[in-house]
C-alpha cells in the first residue's frame, strides 16, 4: 500500500505549508496514525492494508499569513489530513508572483 506517511511527507516541522484551511501556516506538530482492525473491517479502501500500517498523518498547524497574503497577529491553530497539505518553497512564491507581474505589466502597457 503505498500511502503518505510521516517519513515521507516533503515538510516538517516549522515548515509553512498550504492546507485544508484558507491561507499559509507553520506545521506544529506531526502525529503518525496506524490502521486499526476497526479501520480494516469498516472501510474497503483499507482491505488489503496490513494492521498497524502507517498511514496519512495528522497535521497540526498555526496560520501565519491569511489568503490575503496579510501577516495574522493572532495565530489560529488548526489542523488536517497530510494529503491536504503541500510546502511552500521560494519557488512556489515566485510562480504565485508571475501572473501578478504579468497583469502589472499589461495595465502599464494599456494606459490611457
Amino acid at each position: 500500500m503505498s500511502q503518505l506517511t510521516s517519513k515521507n511527507l516533503g515538510f516538517g516541522i516549522g515548515d509553512i505549508i498550504t492546507a485544508y484551511t484558507a491561507g499559509y501556516h507553520r506545521v506544529l506538530e506531526i502525529t503518525p496514525r496506524y490502521i486499526s482492525q476497526e479501520m480494516i473491517d469498516k472501510y474497503s479502501i483499507y482491505k488489503d492494508a496490513t494492521l498497524g500500517d502507517e498511514y496519512s498523518p495528522h497535521i497540526k498547524y498555526e496560520v501565519v499569513f491569511n489568503s490575503k497574503f496579510k501577516k495574522v497577529a493572532k495565530p489560529k491553530q488548526s489542523g488536517c489530513d497530510a494529503a491536504y497539505c503541500a510546502l511552500v518553497t521560494p519557488e512556489r512564491v515566485d510562480e504565485m508572483i508571475k501572473p501578478m507581474e504579468d497583469l502589472k505589466q499589461f495595465v502599464l502597457q494599456n494606459r490611457r
